[in-house]
């Protein structure tokens, strides 16, 4: 949150997620459709990845002139990039999201009172849009915001119960009126702030696929707000389900640490960083980060010692970060990491009671 990014990029950056609420605008799916819908969002969240793709493959089966498989199976890879801060699976990302992207603008020539397909291609140019973000074409990435959002205004506008599209309209609202409040000044600002908060949470309590997701950008949002004990809370729900999770883990370990609770903040970054080296995929950021993190709160808790351990394992891992090959975490870059580590040694090395063995970094 600390980076100033264009705000229409955050629009749409929602995930698949899941819900039991069901409701008539999803009607012209046969509940078998829905069943792999519901699987497939599960087996995401409890990271069966692999699992998920091919339930969602099988959607492109079904409906191979629809987008909402190609969406879905591309959102899959994006989340394994987003949760493990690697870029391994780009070119399937492109290749599926591309495809679903045409597949929809298809649809909607065939039919352009077609609610879900807006929907679908909304969220299909929500994400080609942070991914280009990622990769700093700032052009790109602007453009599909803004078709992004135009398909999801339009879904809304055919069929105003189609609530999960609340979702990605409150992250826009939102995060717009917070990164742009600069411009606050101008007539025809709008400050949209509490709009979003609200679109979400209807799509929390009234969408069909929008709750867990849902919850986890509205933890972001009382984040930004301050508002530690409600992001705790729901932080605390998504925890007891999905309590290996690496973005349930992260945001839980940084709303400890606003909090001072630096025990907890600690564990919880142990418990991710466990979570990181047992993965197949790995991130050495990721990894620089939460050592600097579990040092940090050492730091705090009094334990000089070991607080060293870890910054120093942090600064040595930072030289063999392939930039490349991964991607930057949500809050801060890797860059603000690692001078946050160095600023941690040396703080450590100078207290009285501590005999360090000196290095230069």
């Amino acid at each position: 949150m600390k980076r100033i990014i264009l705000f229409v990029l955050i629009i749409i950056g929602f995930q698949i997620c899941g819900g039991d609420n069901a409701i008539s605008q999803w009607s012209s799916f046969d509940s078998a459709t829905h069943a792999l819908l519901a699987q497939g969002i599960h087996q995401v969240h409890i990271e069966e990845y692999e699992s998920a793709i091919e339930t969602f493959e099988k959607l492109i089966d079904l409906y191979p002139q629809n987008p909402v498989g190609y969406f879905c199976t591309a959102a899959v890879y994006q989340i394994i990039m987003r949760n493990y801060r690697i870029n391994l699976f780009e070119a399937q990302f492109d290749s599926l999201i591309s495809f679903g992207i045409q597949i929809g603008e298809n649809a909607i020539r065939k039919d352009r009172e077609d609610a879900l397909s807006h929907f679908y291609l909304g969220g299909a140019y929500g994400y080609m849009g942070l991914h280009k973000l990622r990769k700093r074409d700032w052009f790109g990435a602007f453009n599909d915001g803004r078709k992004g959002v135009s398909n999801l205004h339009r879904a809304v506008e055919i069929e105003p119960r189609l609530y999960d599209a609340y979702l990605g309209l409150g992250i826009y609202h939102y995060w717009r009126s917070v990164k742009v409040k600069i411009l606050r000044f101008l007539p025809f600002f709008r400050n949209d702030r509490q709009k979003g908060i609200d679109e979400i949470w209807s799509a929390i309590s009234k969408g069909r696929y929008t709750n867990i997701e849902g919850k986890y950008a509205m933890i972001e949002i009382y984040y930004n707000e301050k508002n530690y004990p409600m992001a705790l809370s729901l932080n605390q729900e998504l925890y007891e389900l999905f309590p290996t999770n690496p973005a349930c883990l992260y945001m839980r370990s940084r709303i400890f640490e606003r909090q001072e609770k630096w025990e907890e903040a600690k564990n919880t970054s142990q418990q991710l960083l466990e979570h990181l080296l047992a993965s197949e995929h790995r991130s050495i950021g990721y990894e620089v980060e939460c050592h600097y993190r579990i040092a940090n709160c050492l730091y705090k808790l009094g334990d000089l010692e070991q607080a060293l351990v870890h910054v120093k394992k942090a600064i040595d891992l930072k030289g063999k970060r392939e930039a490349s090959k991964e991607i930057e975490g949500p809050l801060e870059n890797f860059e603000e990491i690692s001078k946050k580590a160095v600023q941690l040694y040396n703080e450590i090395i100078k207290q009285d009671s501590y005999i360090p063995c000196r290095e230069n970094y």
